[in-house]
Order: structure tokens, then C-alpha cells, then sequence
């Protein structure tokens, strides 16, 4: 059993599962081009604890602007992650973001991405996108997703297959913000 503090997602050979002990961590993860398993010990025991946006990395470049998001994986990676909690801080960021990637997400809650009273598009629980012609696939099954700002869940991408299944996603309502609870778009 690790603890985040000592494992670099980058790092290792491709395949790899990191089992996660439970504890708090703040620290953003970026996985590219490589396929890799994030395993918590429970849901609500292993929590991943967004920093200060400006040292995570880029990671959704949708048309409103870039996102950071805390987990991250892109250029081609696998990423399978599952009993874990990711807490976005109230930052306008993403809590696990998947760009131009495959993956699953299961048994996971994301919380607190974005303040509902700040901004209009940020703040998104778990997001993915294909920005080439190269079909991705992203499954999503008995999460959690509560307390973002703008996307519970979001699929981007006409070569973008994305499964959602059992999850429970709420809307905090706000007087000035549309939420999304799920939107897929081709």
C-alpha cells in the first residue's frame, strides 16, 4: 500500500496498479501516454485534496478556456481509478479529467469543484474530450459526483465513447449558473 507522496504517476512501466492507503493527500496527478491503476483503500478514507491551481497542470482545453484538472490523464493513457474521494477545494478546476484518453472511473466521489457563485463555466466533476480523430472510450459507474460548479459529468467529442452507469450526480442550485448534471455532445 502506498501513499501518494511517495509515487510519481509518471514514473514505473505501463500497466502498473498503485494501490493508494487511506489518508489525505494534496497533490495534483498526471498520467500521459501510458496505462496505469489508481486503487484507494475505501471511497471516503483515501481523499485526493486539490493544491493551489497554478501548480496542476492543464488538462480539459475546452472552448471556454483551459481547465486544471487534479487527476489527470492524456496523450493516449489508460487510467483506471476507484475508491476514492477527490475534493477540488471549491478551485475552479476538474476533478478528473481524461483528454484525448481512455478509462473507467468506479466507486469514486468528486466534490467541491468550483464555487457555485463564482464564474460560469468552470468547475467540473469528471471530464472527458477528444481533441484528434482516434476513437477513446471512458466508463463511469458508482460514483458520486456533488458540489461542482458547472458539469457533474461531461463527454466531449464526436470519436468520444462514454458509458455512465449507477451514478448519482447533485446539483447544488444557484441563481445565476446553469448546471449540467450529465452532458454528453458528439
Amino acid at each position: 500500500m502506498y501513499t501518494l507522496a511517495n509515487v510519481e504517476a509518471s514514473d514505473g512501466n505501463g500497466g502498473d496498479t498503485i494501490e493508494v492507503a487511506n489518508g489525505t493527500y494534496e497533490e495534483g496527478v498526471v498520467v500521459s501516454g501510458k496505462e496505469l491503476t489508481i486503487k484507494g483503500e475505501s471511497e471516503g478514507g483515501t481523499i485526493l485534496k486539490s493544491p493551489p491551481v497554478a501548480s496542476l497542470n492543464t488538462c480539459i482545453t475546452g472552448h471556454y478556456g483551459n481547465d486544471p484538472a487534479v487527476i489527470c490523464a492524456r496523450e493516449g493513457a489508460k487510467l483506471d481509478i476507484s475508491n476514492l474521494t477527490v475534493n477540488g477545494e471549491e478551485l475552479l478546476v476538474t476533478g478528473i479529467g481524461f483528454r484525448d484518453a481512455n478509462g473507467s472511473v468506479t466507486s469514486v466521489t468528486t466534490e467541491k469543484t468550483g464555487k457555485a457563485s463564482s464564474g460560469a463555466q468552470g468547475g467540473r466533476g469528471i471530464d472527458a474530450e477528444t481533441t484528434e480523430a482516434t476513437s477513446r472510450t471512458v466508463d463511469v459507474s458508482s460514483s458520486e459526483v456533488k458540489e461542482f460548479q458547472k458539469h457533474g459529468i461531461r463527454g466531449w467529442g464526436e470519436d468520444l465513447t462514454m458509458n455512465t452507469t449507477d451514478n448519482t450526480v447533485i446539483c447544488t442550485p444557484t441563481p445565476d449558473i446553469a448546471q449540467n448534471g450529465i452532458q454528453l455532445r458528439g
